[in-house]
């Protein structure tokens, strides 16, 4: 399988990260997935491995520039502020599921706005 990985965006924000954030859903989403463990340190990483999917820029919304990243069959999106904090929105094993979310700018503005 190819690995796609487009750093170039993403590593803009990637040494002046200030905080790193986790929605409700978020943690719920990993909790039976250890290979997540450190996702953070995981994202941060430019030699990360086992992902097939990185730094994937998606779009942005509300100030918030999102990301996709893929690993294990896993959709996990996070998305990097204006003040440079790092969010991790969702991990979706569904792909149907993770574009269901991603059209979902409503549900996504209110997640931002209630951090």
């Amino acid at each position: 399988m190819e690995r796609i990985i487009d750093h170039e965006h993403f590593m803009n924000f990637c040494g002046s990260i200030n905080q790193v954030m986790y929605t409700t859903h978020f943690l719920k989403d990993i909790k039976h997935k250890p290979f997540l463990k450190d996702i953070d340190k995981q994202i941060v990483n430019p030699n990360a491995c086992g992902f097939t999917e990185l730094h994937k820029f998606e779009e942005r919304i509300e100030g918030v520039d999102l990301f996709r990243a893929k690993k294990k069959g896993v959709h996990i999106v996070y998305g990097i502020t204006e003040t440079k904090d790092l969010i991790f929105l969702r991990a979706i094993k569904s792909f149907m599921e993770y574009e269901k979310f991603l059209s979902n700018k409503k549900l996504i503005k209110e997640i931002i706005h209630n951090l």
